[in-house]
């Protein structure tokens, strides 16, 4: 009897941790769904089944990535002067793209030809903070 499909969200999570972790030590150019998956210990047919193909799981890590820088910048309290708010949240969205250079790749530029942002997705950047 063939063994069941573990297609949970847990999976899911695991998935996209795994997948920044290896955009970012493994750099853009060696990302692939098949080496994400390995290092995950699923298979490929996993990935595909719950991101649809290698742009979902990009997809997924740019919301991912987008959900992160706003939950460093709401740590930033908000206050009545502008200026200084900026002055603020500067250093913090800098550390965050030092810890996180690939990720902000993805969110910030196109290094991905099959990958192309959106409505939704400028949405959800336009909404951080």
């Amino acid at each position: 009897m063939p063994r069941a499909k573990q297609r949970t969200p847990e999976l899911r999570d695991r998935l996209l941790e795994v997948a920044i972790a290896t955009l970012s030590e493994e750099g853009i150019a060696r990302f692939t769904t098949r080496r994400v998956a390995e290092r995950a210990g699923t298979s490929v047919p996993a990935v595909y089944e719950l991101f649809d193909d290698k742009a979902g799981l990009v997809r997924a890590m740019f919301f991912e990535g987008f959900r992160l820088l706003g939950s460093e910048l709401a740590k930033v309290p908000v206050t009545e002067d502008a200026l200084g708010d900026l002055e603020r949240l500067v250093p913090v969205f800098r550390l965050f793209c030092r810890a996180y250079p690939r990720l902000a790749q993805v969110m910030f530029s196109r290094p991905f030809a099959d990958f192309e942002p959106g409505p939704e997705e400028l949405a959800a950047g336009a909404s951080v903070r």
